[in-house]
């Protein structure tokens, strides 16, 4: 009972080829061509688990409870009852979820740029040449603009929520990991009572870490709003 989680997987015998995740090129990292070998062979047969390849570095179950569980205890000696597991998965994990924040953030900014060039592209058509050489008097310009932020969002957008949903997976991995240990050192009556509830509450771990960078990043979705209604009561005025 007091083995490892992982030691049982270790341990199965089954020899497993590469994670083609690991091994991928930037290019097929970029185009999500890394798992096609795998679907080629699930649509020719039925997958046996010889078949599957071994965990992604990124989905270790050692190396990310042990991350979480060196964080735990270093908040625990200084804090001691006080202890936060929130701040212990932050400072676990912290350059996943700015990272995946980032890549977010940036989609919005395009998309209100996006916003914005359609704004020129209507005026564009609707008015007359004036002569102006900008690039947001030229109908090409604007559109080429436009498809380069389109061929962007849907880039970043994919990698964006694919990093969301793997970083979800490393919470919850490493919260079992950690409630496994602990549960070692508890008789089964009180095991039975919580092991169910803190299962539970880590699979919600997968959709808070999308919504909670969609939540903050689209506070920048107002600012279009609010520009154009100052530049009208200017105008008006």
């Amino acid at each position: 009972m007091s083995e490892p989680l992982y030691a049982s997987v270790a341990s199965s015998g089954v020899k497993r080829l590469p994670n083609p995740c690991d091994e991928s090129s930037y290019f097929s990292y970029l185009f999500f061509q890394w798992p096609e070998a795998l679907i080629e062979l699930g649509n020719s047969k039925t997958l046996t688990e010889e078949d599957l390849p071994e965990v992604s570095k990124e989905e270790d179950t050692k190396e990310n409870g042990a991350r979480l569980r060196r964080m735990w205890n270093e908040e625990v000696e200084k804090h001691g009852e006080k202890a936060s597991l929130s701040w212990a998965l932050h400072r676990t994990f912290w350059k996943q979820h700015w990272y995946t924040g980032l890549l977010l953030l940036s989609e919005s900014v395009v998309r209100l740029y996006q916003a914005m060039l359609l704004g020129y592209l209507v005026k564009y058509f609707l008015d007359e040449p004036n002569g102006d050489s900008s690039i947001y008097n030229n109908g090409y310009y604007i559109s080429a603009l436009l498809c380069v932020c389109g061929l962007y969002n849907m880039m970043i957008h994919h990698h964006a929520f694919f990093l969301a949903w793997r970083l979800g997976l490393q919470l919850r991995i490493s919260l079992t990991s950690l409630m496994y240990d602990k549960s070692v050192n508890l008789s089964l009556r009180a095991l039975s009572k919580v092991s169910t509830i803190l299962l539970v509450q880590a699979y919600s771990l997968f959709p808070i870490c999308i919504v909670s960078n969609i939540i903050s990043s689209r506070y920048l979705n107002l600012i279009r709003p609010l520009s154009s209604t100052n530049t009208t009561q200017t105008n008006t005025t």
